[in-house]
């Protein structure tokens, strides 16, 4: 729920504006948008901003490219998803926020991403999300002399928070209280998954995107997988991450069952490891099912866990 709250603040709370959102795949990027379309789409209609959910990837035709990138440029506010081919070359005015959802491949395609906001000397903020076992790539980027600061969550969520009965009053009981912030989260979270489970087709999108972001791993560069750990990685709260209830081990199985597909591979690209498939396809099936899972536990609000970071 982290994207989904940094859209809210970002749509909602402040005056709104533009936001690119970087994925690790193809796969990922047709279904976020997918989500966040039929959910804060319609959220956001109620609150009198309109705001478009975009999507950018190399599979699209080079007229459905065109298309979304007029549409993204001439709006007043909207969220672009993509992956890494709009971090090059893309020239949209007014991008006030980029939010990095995967460590990128080497640390200046970070920077390239980065350039997409704050051009022509306007501000503009870059936020990466990391998984815990994702945080070492935070001293990649300080060897390279780029300053990230820790992102607060409890002022984000503050923020959002607020919101609870503007957003979210079409979607819950009308009697259902929201006395805590965890409540907030919670339902909010639940709002996402039984979105995802009311839709079969929307459900094969997150389990393809879930699976196609696991292969991503076997895209990093071999000085990149010392700091990006898929051994140390949760599937647990990357499967969440989806919205999906399905434990690491039951997905692994269906992976089992489909073979890889190279046109959907990490960041965009090919599977080209095809040994590093297998080794993660095994890792997955090995996920114990009874972990329980918890959006709110797992680093959401602690402190302690540098779960995301800013750089300004």
């Amino acid at each position: 729920m982290a994207l989904c709250c940094l859209l809210l603040d970002a749509c909602v709370v402040t005056d709104g504006g533009k936001v690119i959102v970087f994925l690790a795949t193809q796969d990922s990027v047709d279904f976020q948008q997918a989500l966040f379309s039929s959910i804060l789409g319609v959220m956001l209609e109620d609150t009198d901003r309109r705001v478009d959910f975009v999507k950018l990837h190399g599979d699209m035709t080079q007229h459905d490219r065109a298309e979304v990138f007029r549409k993204f440029r001439d709006a007043s506010a909207g969220v672009l998803f993509t992956t890494d081919v709009a971090s090059r070359g893309l020239d949209v005015p007014q991008v006030d926020l980029i939010v990095q959802c995967c460590v990128p491949l080497r640390p200046e395609d970070y920077v390239h991403r980065a350039g997409r906001t704050a051009r022509i000397g306007a501000k503009g903020r870059v936020v990466i999300l990391l998984f815990p076992s994702e945080v070492g790539f935070l001293d990649v980027l300080a060897d390279h002399k780029i300053k990230v600061d820790k992102m607060e969550l409890k002022e984000l969520l503050c923020k959002v928070y607020a919101l609870k009965q503007q957003i979210l009053e079409a979607r819950t009981d009308p009697g259902q209280k929201l006395k805590t912030m965890e409540d907030f989260v919670t339902t909010l979270q639940l709002i996402f998954e039984n979105e995802v489970y009311a839709e079969q087709e929307l459900l094969a999108m997150a389990k393809k995107g879930f699976l196609s972001h696991v292969r991503s791993y076997a895209s990093y560069p071999r000085a990149m997988r010392e700091v990006v750990s898929f051994r140390a990685l949760h599937l647990g709260h990357l499967a969440k991450a989806y919205c999906l209830r399905e434990t690491p081990s039951t997905l692994g199985a269906q992976w089992a069952s489909e073979p890889p597909k190279g046109a959907t591979g990490g960041h965009g690209h090919r599977d080209a490891r095809a040994k590093t498939d297998e080794e993660i396809r095994e890792l997955v099936g090995r996920q114990s099912p009874k972990v329980k899972i918890s959006e709110y536990d797992s680093g959401l609000v602690a402190s302690k866990k540098k779960k995301k970071s800013k750089n300004s």
